[in-house]
């Protein structure tokens, strides 16, 4: 037993709403990049896990929090792209930073928790409902 579609939906009326999603996906941007910011200062990566302590060289001790100035965190942007949007660093500097902590120290901060994953397919699932009424 299965379900069997007859003949294709017509997207013709909804399609111009779902494709005017810059600015609620804008903000979903926003949210996630706070997110980042906060769940990394609180010491957890992207699967809620503490970070590795920092090395002896670094000379800095105490929770990690990949929080010195903040200019790296806080240094994320959004930009929009076709089909979505992109968080990246703008900043040469920050950007090698952030490289340095994801790969060389496997810090793996900047990305999406499942929780974060979450409020995403909720927040679009509204909007795609709001927006197709």
């Amino acid at each position: 037993m299965g379900i069997r579609v007859s003949s294709k939906p017509n997207w013709g009326k909804y399609r111009k709403r779902i494709k005017n999603t810059d600015s609620a996906l804008y903000s979903l941007a926003e949210g996630v990049i706070v997110g980042i910011i906060k769940r990394t200062q609180s010491g957890k990566d992207r699967n809620k896990k503490g970070f590795d302590t920092y090395s002896k060289n670094y000379k800095k001790t105490g929770k990690v929090d990949l929080t010195d100035t903040g200019a790296m965190l806080h240094g994320i942007e959004r930009k929009k792209i076709k089909d979505g949007v992109k968080l990246y660093f703008p900043n040469r500097t920050e950007a090698r930073k952030a490289y340095g902590n994801q790969v060389k120290y496997g810090r793996k901060f900047f990305g999406l928790d499942k929780d974060q994953k979450k409020l995403i397919k909720r927040r679009l699932g509204k909007y795609i409902v709001k927006t197709t009424r």
